[in-house]
């Protein structure tokens, strides 16, 4: 029997695509395990095999560097003990530097390992294990010339949502019917700063504004009220939200850029500045080739130009390219390898 290992860390940006892949993996019949390092408990929500801690190597502080090259050793062997214990055929590896200590095992122990890049600039662990991939599938055409490997245009592997109608969605959510609803979000972590210009927005503006708060939600939910503010946690069902509103203002990690475009929702992206290589602002840079999307940087954000922005974006015409088709790319890629699947 094939059996794969799919490795995946950080947050739900790779956690929800690497989710997509094990299901997929699962239709086809393949012995599938899922292997997480989260930084957010997403227990409640996700079904995984294991668990594993991880973390980014920085010289800031030495007593962290310490702490932190710890949990990678530990990680490393835990990554050796497993790899030997259930002795997968592949390897499909997300989370760049989070799902570091598995690709020491692959390496040594002969695993072919599938690289999935979803960011347009791909981080430091992957350029260097590229070399020594099979596959790099990659979510941004443009993230080939950053990689000396051939690369897959694989788009990124979204979660299947549900659309239903805009009244029913406002419905179920008990907002006004008729009024332009902008949908404001941070990501899995949450963005204070997203919370808080979407409440001021919402005192210059009177459109219904949805906001879902994340891990900030207990900070804010006593803080923040206004008749057309709706502030909300982690939602599993964000398929309501999407389609309740008429414009998305969201941070640009792949995740979110991908949905937009899946959705054919209409978006600004505010990049979060202080992610590695600056990837979520190339991230919406490269997002505007493909739909109707405006880009804003987080220095230069506040809520008139916002409102200024949104109006703008309501008199634009949709336009959306339409995007490879993922799983079709995948099982393509997979049938070149004559082990995996059998016509």
């Amino acid at each position: 029997m094939v059996k794969v290992f799919v490795i995946t860390g950080g947050t739900g940006g790779h956690i929800f695509p690497a989710i997509e892949v094990r299901n997929f993996l699962e239709n086809l019949k393949i012995k599938t395990y899922l292997i997480v390092s989260p930084k957010t408990d997403f227990n409640k929500i996700i079904t995984y095999n294991y668990r594993f801690d991880s973390a980014p190597l920085e010289l800031k502080n030495l007593k962290v560097f310490l702490f932190n090259l710890y949990k990678i050793l530990k990680s490393t062997i835990f990554a050796f003990y497993l790899t030997l214990k259930i002795k997968p055929n592949f390897m499909f590896i997300f989370g760049s530097y989070a799902s570091f200590p598995f690709f020491i095992p692959a390496l040594i122990t002969g695993r072919k390992i599938f690289v999935f890049e979803q960011n347009s600039i791909p981080g430091l662990v992957t350029k260097i294990f590229s070399k020594f991939s099979h596959k790099i599938l990659i979510s941004f055409r443009e993230t080939e010339k950053f990689l000396k490997k051939k690369c897959i245009f694989l788009g990124n592997p979204t979660r299947e949502l549900k659309e239903i109608s805009k009244i029913e969605a406002r419905k179920l959510l008990k907002i006004p019917e008729n009024k332009r609803t902008l949908l404001f979000l941070g990501g899995s972590q949450g963005a204070k700063k997203l919370i808080e210009l979407s409440y001021s927005y919402s005192k210059l503006q009177d459109d219904t504004v949805l906001v879902i708060a994340g891990k900030f939600f207990n900070e804010y939910v006593e803080k923040l009220a206004g008749e057309n503010f709706f502030l909300f946690p982690f939602r599993e069902d964000i398929e309501i939200f999407y389609s309740a509103s008429d414009i998305v203002i969201s941070r640009a990690g792949s995740g979110a850029v991908f949905e937009m475009l899946k959705l054919r929702k209409k978006a600004i992206f505010i990049p979060f500045p202080h992610a590695k290589n600056n990837h979520q602002y190339y991230n919406a840079l490269f997002a505007k080739n493909y739909g109707t999307f405006k880009l804003i940087k987080e220095d230069n954000i506040n809520p008139y130009l916002l409102k200024c922005e949104v109006d703008n974006l309501f008199k634009e015409k949709e336009e959306f390219k339409k995007l490879p088709n993922w799983k079709e790319v995948l099982k393509r890629e997979l049938k070149k390898c004559s082990l995996f699947i059998q016509e």
